[in-house]
């Protein structure tokens, strides 16, 4: 049993020498797999970090693309709107034009009528104020011998 006894002492420290490698083997591969885990992690909070971040510039890509159908859309309403009223205006420029264009015609008719009605008032008179001399003596005439017949009477 001495032989056996030597035998295990000497080989004792070999397998304490090869159980310790094998025990740093396992601490540096827990070591590796720890820091490997940790990179995995990192690697997976950035992936969910920059999906987040996709996520929230997707969102306000909607949250923009939906104002600026808004805004054109207001925009397109206002320019409706513009072109309505420019067309009323039209309407009423040109409507203040016939009316314009009728009442210059009207007062020039107004103003030949005037002219043709002074001319016929003239005429009226050169005629009232020559014939009447000659009428009314033969009026008066025969008024003043229907008196003096009455009178005779």
């Amino acid at each position: 049993m001495v032989h056996h006894a030597a035998t295990t002492a000497g080989i004792q420290p070999l397998i304490q020498e090869q159980l310790d490698q094998a025990a740093e083997k396992e601490l540096k591969l827990q070591r590796k797999r720890a820091t490997d885990r940790k990179h995995r992690q990192k690697k997976k909070d950035e992936e969910q970090e920059l999906k987040n971040k996709c996520q929230e510039l997707e969102n306000a890509n909607q949250v923009m693309d939906q104002l600026l159908k808004t805004y054109a859309a207001q925009m397109e309403d206002k320019l409706q709107k513009e072109q309505q009223y420019l067309k009323k205006i039209a309407k009423v420029e040109a409507e203040k034009e016939l009316a314009e264009k009728k009442w210059t015609e009207k007062k020039s008719q107004l103003r030949q009528k005037v002219k043709a009605m002074k001319k016929k008032y003239k005429n009226l008179r050169k005629l009232c104020i020559e014939k009447p001399k000659k009428k009314p003596k033969k009026q008066v005439m025969m008024a003043e011998t229907s008196e003096d017949t009455k009178n005779d009477n």
